[in-house]
């Protein structure tokens, strides 16, 4: 199947599919990488609105001679989804259930509907599809079937080949079968079936194989190397042609709907944590555990608690359940239906450990015990960290990385130990180490050395690992294919573990489905060699050039001063995908577009700095279209596990962009806020027209890009001022007036004032020390415009002003999150020094202040009864710095207050936006999500709570609600 682009391909595909093709470099490339370490530049990119347009771009290609690849959540170790073909990519459109059973327990999918979506949507019927991979929250169910996935409960409910009941397919010829339960004889298969003579084919391959099948495939749960033609051998009781597709990564047909067999949702479950303290005395207790019939059996070693502990979203799920330092955990965990035996069980986990020798009491290798968890939250936490394996462990910031090529092997549980310890030998003798943790029930451990694929010698000791061990792997007659697939990085392994007639054997299979290579070409069978630099994410020209940059990244490696390796850290894994929960990424959500998802930028910035997308592509256009949908949430920074930042990535490719083409007006005017609002606040009258005058609006959406949709925010002349308070004996702080509160919403500063004094706090407000009448800044509007030298100047300008205070440890406190928390994030990367570090210290938000304070015994407020329920919406910035959960801690002051946050991601405004005219329909349908359906429900009587400014704003123009600040709810309880 030829790879070049053919004469006409391109114009066909645009003109017959109305515009779901896309051959532009920026897309291709960021379909160019899953998450893997390979990258190939596809073609183009199809994104079909209906299978019928997937059907009809198929076909398009296979006339054009040009391969096709299907895609989902591109979140493949192996580089399956990778190839130089036209990527179908299933996960926008192609994600509805065509038809549920719930009697039957059963389900029938379209390819692209991703696990987590799926079942939350069985949830409601007391179902779930119970392959429940790591990546659920962007796994498709197509790429899960191509795929053969596996899940941490396999032990129970099996792979996704157990699952799968039947599916609609089409072939490489352009018919379509349905390929599912079948009689031996194939006696129900009519005469015309498409199934027919394929069928009768693959039975007589599978006779024919039988013996070697036996031999050589595997005996392990975890096997899902090459084809699974052992489906095929008589003498089955269960015969299901959709098997032989399950697991074929795409490379025989194309999936249109998928059955699913359903099981009913978990009940209360029961975890124990074993700890030990020795790695290979962990491994060795894995056989031992299993017989207490856990539905299953995790590890996590002390690599990742280690990397863990200095991720924010994972360090407190850490500290609620590891005992000291162990070497390793094993993860236990028990669901009957009944309650008493889930005790029962844990009970006999107890004593188990204490039988193999360990106890709390002792030291060394036998030092550890079992941590009951039996708490569903922080179970669910505990989940979510074990499930963020692969990211946690690539959140090394050094250049070489943990490595998947080995991490798939699975071994018989009683070779597990010896197999571990080998291969920890093997490391150490090519000058590596390895991170481990995952499926010991099933003797499935994801091991990844710790390499640098830039350098031969890694890429020479990448071979040298793998070759060894799989030839342990195949000494103990496992499977080197586990659960994550072959792809480019296994199937040239193929022959040494399967033998040549087996792989002879995969080959007819494939050409039998597919004669021409029009499906997925070079997975499985005739594969590039593994170690392929030119295949490779970082291949053999790979660099950056030198860059000019703003910010300190210094903790990274790399051009730019380590901007380069802050942007690598995206291992293209997708969690910034999640449909639903936390924050990120919140215009994914609204788009469905790779384009807009932190992934898709990441990989946008990579290739731009290392010349991939040709000259200037960091201020291209192209550029500036993938970053304007970022809102600068901040979720990345903490829900992203390997700590990819891109709003403060967004604010170099701005500032770079800024330089070389100046601002827009628009852009003046949101920038340059602070500055000229003392003399917006003399003549209010005349700057609030634009939203009293017919037709000003509109003039104004063409003059500066303002959106007539959206009233700007009010002007007033009864600004705030503050005063500092004479309590000669309060705890001194300083309280930060802000822009937007001091010119627009004074309310909230009075509010705090007044919470403050009564609270005997001493109340400073700092003064610009160069004795100037323009209030202090923090510069954040310049930041969101990439005026990075102006945002610095105001600054050090605020620095100055609270050096006198931070000096003698006076917490500074701030009321809109974003601009206090720039004094913990954006300003120590702008200025290096101890002025901002003694700042980034001691500034908190209103509410961090608060329940500090009335944690340590020093908050005294007499506080009222003032309404039940206060709905909370938590400002983005708060939960990126872990200051959401002071929100509930104060607003629980308050007396007989029923405070419920809402799960939210970003309410859209973000700034100015939710302002702009290119940008306010996507502000609007973020914050359409789940902010404002949740506002709308609640009663007149409850309190709706924003701290942040542009979230109040959303509110009101979307709900019609008046949300207010924290500060605002305190001050009326002491009315």
């Amino acid at each position: 199947m030829a790879e070049r682009l053919l004469p006409g391909l391109e114009r066909r595909l645009k003109a017959e599919l109305g515009g779901g093709a896309d051959f532009g470099r920026f897309t291709r490339g960021g379909y160019s990488t899953d998450a893997s370490h390979y990258q190939i530049m596809p073609l183009g990119v199809v994104i079909p609105r209906t299978i019928e347009e997937a059907e009809r771009a198929i076909e398009i290609c296979r006339a054009e001679g040009v391969a096709v690849t299907a895609r989902g959540g591109g979140s493949s170790q192996a580089g399956q989804t990778v190839n130089s073909s036209i990527i179908v990519d299933c996960s926008k459109y192609l994600n509805r259930i065509l038809d549920l059973d719930v009697a039957g327990r059963r389900v029938r999918v379209e390819p692209g509907i991703v696990l987590d979506d799926l079942n939350r949507q069985l949830k409601a019927h007391g179902l779930w599809f119970p392959v429940d991979v790591s990546t659920a929250s962007r796994a498709t169910i197509g790429g899960m079937t191509a795929n053969n996935s596996c899940g941490g409960r396999s032990l129970r409910y099996g792979n996704t080949r157990e699952n799968v009941i039947s599916i609609d397919a089409v072939l490489a010829d352009g018919s379509k079968a349905h390929f599912g339960p079948v009689a031996a004889d194939l006696s129900d298969l009519s005469a015309d079936s498409p199934l027919r003579s394929l069928a009768h084919d693959l039975f007589a391959l599978g006779s024919r194989e039988a013996d070697e099948i036996a031999a050589r495939f595997p005996k392990v749960q975890r096997r899902v190397g090459g084809y699974n033609i052992d489906a095929l051998v008589p003498g089955r009781n269960d015969v299901n042609l959709a098997h032989i597709l399950v697991g074929s990564e795409g490379t025989l047909a194309f999936s249109t709907a998928i059955e699913l067999k359903l099981s009913p949702l978990l009940g209360r479950r029961a975890l124990g944590a074993c700890h030990f303290g020795d790695f290979h005395a962990a491994m060795a207790a894995a056989q031992h555990v299993v017989k207490l019939a856990p539905i299953a059996v995790e590890l996590v070693d002390a690599t990742m608690i280690g990397l863990a502990r200095d991720i924010d979203m994972f360090r407190p799920t850490l500290e609620a359940f590891v005992r000291g330092q162990p070497a390793a955990l094993l993860l236990v965990e028990f669901a009957e239906a009944e309650w008493d035996e889930n005790e029962r069980r844990l009970k006999r986990l107890h004593e188990l450990i204490g039988d193999l020798g360990f106890s709390w009491n002792r030291s060394g290798a036998y030092w550890g015990g079992v941590v009951d968890v039996l708490d569903p939250k922080l179970q669910g936490a505990i989940t979510e960290l074990r499930t963020a394996g692969l990211n946690i462990m690539m959140s090394m910031k050094e250049a070489g990385k943990p490595i998947s090529f080995v991490e798939d092997c699975a071994v018989p549980l009683e070779h597990l130990a010896d197999y571990t310890s080998r291969l920890t030998e093997v490391f150490e003798r090519n000058g590596t180490s390895g991170t481990w943790y995952a499926h010991a029930s099933v003797g499935c451990l994801h091991v990844r050395p710790i390499l640098n694929l830039r350098l031969d010698k890694d890429v020479r000791a990448m071979r040298a690992i793998a070759e060894q061990a799989f030839s342990f792997v195949r000494e103990y007659k496992g499977s080197h294919s586990g659960e994550h697939g072959d792809g480019i990085v296994r199937s040239e392994f193929h022959e040494f573990m399967f033998g040549k007639r087996l792989v002879h054997a995969f080959e007819e299979v494939k050409d039998r489905f597919d004669p021409d290579g029009l499906f997925n070409p070079g997975k499985i069978v005739r594969a590039p060699k593994f170690d392929d630099r030119t295949n490779f994410r970082y291949g053999p020209d790979y660099h950056a050039d030198a860059m000019k940059t703003r910010l300190d990244w210094s903790a990274y490696p790399g051009a730019g001063g380590g901007f380069q390796g802050a942007v690598e850290m995206c291992n293209s894994n997708g969690a910034c995908r999640s449909l639903a929960g936390a924050v990120m990424c919140p215009s994914y959500r609204v788009t469905r577009e790779e384009r807009d998802v932190t992934r898709g930028r990441a990989n946008s910035l990579r290739l731009a700095i290392t010349g991939q997308l040709g000259p200037d592509a960091l201020t291209s256009d192209e550029m500036a279209e993938t970053m304007k949908l970022c809102v600068s949430c901040k979720g990345c920074r903490r829900e992203c596990p390997t700590g990819v930042d891109m709003a403060k990535m967004k604010i170099e490719v701005q500032a770079a962009r800024v330089a070389k083409f100046g601002l827009s007006l628009q852009d003046r005017l949101v920038g340059w806020l602070p500055r000229y609002a003392p003399y917006g606040a003399k003549m209010p009258w005349l700057l609030n027209l634009r939203d009293a005058l017919p037709g000003a609006a509109k003039l104004s959406e063409v003059i500066a890009g303002f959106s007539a949709k959206r009233s700007l925010p009010r002007w007033r002349s009864d600004i705030f001022a503050g005063a500092a308070t004479a309590k000669a004996n309060g705890r001194e702080v300083v309280l930060f007036a802000d822009t937007f509160n001091r010119y627009f919403e004074r309310e909230n500063l009075d509010a705090a004032l007044a919470v403050l004094n009564a609270g005997g706090y001493r109340v400073h407000f700092a003064k610009p020390v160069d004795g100037s009448s323009r209030p202090l800044c923090c510069g954040r509007t310049f930041l969101s415009i990439g005026k990075v030298d102006e945002a610095r100047v105001e600054a050090e300008r605020t620095l100055a002003a609270l050096e006198p205070f931070v000096s003698r440890g006076v917490p500074v406190v701030g009321l809109e999150p974003s601009c206090l928390l720039s004094f913990r994030d954006e300003i120590p990367a702008m200025i290096k020094g101890e002025g901002a570090s003694r700042v980034a210290d001691l500034a908190l938000t209103f509410e961090e202040f608060l329940a500090r304070e009335a944690q340590a015994g020093r908050l005294n407020l007499p506080l009222k009864r003032v309404a039940e329920r206060a709905l909370v919406h938590g400002h983005c910035h708060q939960k990126a710095f872990d200051a959401f959960s002071a929100v509930e801690t104060v607003l629980r002051l308050v007396p007989d207050l029923k405070v419920e946050p809402i799960e939210s991601s970003c309410c859209g405004m973000a700034g100015a936006f939710g302002y702009a005219a290119d940008t306010i329909d996507v502000s609007k349908a973020m914050g359409e999500l789940s902010l404002l359906p949740a506002v709308r429900k609640a009663d007149v009587g409850t309190i709706i709570v924003a701290d942040g400014t542009s979230c109040r704003h959303q509110i009101h123009d979307g709900a019609g609600r008046e949300a207010i600040h924290v500060a605002r709810v305190l001050a009326m309880s002491l009315q």
